[in-house]
Order: C-alpha cells, then structure tokens, then sequence
C-alpha cells in the first residue's frame, strides 16, 4: 500500500469520523426544535467529548507522520521505529495506548467547550431556525412530533451534502487540522528531530478549490521556531485542506534560516506572502 502524506491522511481522517458528529448536531436540533433544551445540552457536552478524543488522536497522528516523513527522507537511523499506529482506530484506544496526551487533551477540550464551541452553538441555532420551519408545517399538515421529529432526523442525518453534515464536516476538518498540525510541531520540537529537520515547508492542494490566499502561501518556508507558524501554521481558514511538511537542517541552512545545530538563525515575514482567512490568526488559541 502506498504511503499516504498529511494531506491524505488528513482527508481519510476526516472521511471516516465525521459522521458521528454529523448525527449528534442533528439529535441537538432535534432536541431544540422540540424545546428539550437540557437535553440539547448535554449532547452538546457530548459532542465537546466527542471532538477532544478526535482531537487527541489527530494530535497523535501528526505526530508519527512527522516520523514518518524524517525516516522517508533517510534524516537518521534513530526514527527508524515508528510506533505501529494503525490508521483506522478509535480515538479511546489511541487514548488509552498514549495516556500521557490525556491532561493535555483535557485542557483542549475545555477550551473547545468554553471557546470554541462557541462556533457551533451558534451555528446550531442558525440551523434549527431553518428546521424550525418544516417541523412546523409537519404539525400543520397533521404529522405527530414523535413522527415529524423522527422525519427530520433522518433528513438531517444524510451524507448528501445536507446542512448539518456540511457544517459538521467543516467543524470536524478544521478542530483536526489544528490538532494534527499541533501533533507535528510538538514532535519538531524533539532534539534529535531539530538536528535533522528544523523547517517547516507550506503546502495548499492545488486544485480548483483552493483560495487565492492558501494558494499564494505554497512552498512558503520557515524555521520551525518562527514566530510566524503561530498565525499561518494550518488550518487558515474553514476546510483548510493545507498542511506543514518538514525541511531538511541541511537545507534550512543553505537558505541561512538555520544554524548547524538546527535552532533558529533568521525569521521570515509571511505577510508578503500570504494571510489567513479573516479571523483565523486570532482564533487559533481557542483550537489549539
């Protein structure tokens, strides 16, 4: 089987755990439309859970990708072992393999919940006043509640583009693209990792979809200590399907932005390249 790359791997990962996210927005709906608001709640909780285990083993994935492409890239004998993580796997089992993440994944859920999650209370709102309306035109036309509600979960449910999936797949790609890209900048950290790879290389998919403005950060580089990679490390905006990849010692001191020893010798102005989408600088810590 091939090798996948961040990008890949990031789109798998999403494809796979999203829909989980997507039922529980809808069941919170639901649970609104029929004014069962302590309900909605705790499945609002349910959901801040749901999104720090997610959250956690994106982290841990980052991580051994980082390993991963330093082995690939014959940067040192000493990354030969990667831990053996198999990709489709539940973020609990992650978890409990790597127990030492958990504190850490405490706080980032709280943050979430208190910050972040913000996000999608609101936009939660925003939907069920659209749903509001078809569940009122089922009580005009006779249905029952049990009846209508059962009618709108299943709509809401589909995985055909419908506006609670959607919105769940842009919750889901842009909390795990932080914590993924949080996964690997922890790893760079690593001494021994430093000495071999101490940049980091800017990547957008180059495809039809791409925003001018991730468009114009490709191949954009910088020293892993940067300031800079606390506003424009991915995600940059909503869906931001952009990733970091390392770049070789060697090859960050031929550009002069490292010393021999891997630590930082020059810092680089990303506003003459490109910006975040609106907002997104700003609001990182809450993700992060």
């Amino acid at each position: 089987m091939a090798t996948l790359d961040a990008h890949e791997e990031l789109d798998r990962l999403h494809a796979e755990s999203s829909s989980a996210l997507s039922a529980t927005m809808a069941e919170i709906q639901v649970a609104r439309v029929r004014h069962n608001y302590a309900r909605a709640e705790r499945l609002e909780k349910e959901l801040g859970v749901q999104l720090g285990n997610l959250m956690a083993a994106a982290d841990l994935l980052g991580r051994r990708r980082m390993l991963l492409e330093l082995r690939a890239a014959g940067l040192g004998m000493e990354f030969a072992a990667v831990p053996n993580v198999p990709f489709v796997e539940s973020a609990a089992s992650i978890l409990e393999r790597y127990p030492v993440l958990a504190v850490g994944y405490k706080e980032t859920r709280k943050a979430w919940l208190e910050g972040g999650f913000a996000l999608a209370k609101a936009s939660t709102l925003t939907l069920t006043t659209k749903v509001q309306r078809h569940f009122m035109s089922f009580l005009r036309d006779g249905v029952g509640p049990d009846e209508a509600s059962t009618a709108i979960r299943k709509v809401l449910q589909q995985s055909d583009g419908s506006i609670t999936r959607a919105y769940a797949d842009t919750v889901f790609r842009t909390v795990t693209s932080s914590a993924y890209t949080e996964g690997r900048q922890k790893q760079a950290d690593r001494p021994a990792v430093r000495r071999a790879a101490s940049g980091w290389r800017y990547t957008a998919t180059m495809d039809s979809d791409v925003r001018d403005n991730h468009k114009a950060g490709e191949d954009f580089v910088a020293h892993v200590d940067d300031p800079v990679w606390q506003t424009h490390s991915p995600p940059n905006g909503y869906n931001c399907r952009c990733a970091l990849t390392i770049v070789s010692t060697a090859e960050m001191v031929k550009r002069g932005l490292s010393h021999e020893d891997g630590s930082l010798a020059q810092t680089v102005d990303a506003a003459i390249a490109f910006v975040p989408d609106r907002g997104f600088a700003s609001r990182r810590s809450l993700l992060t």
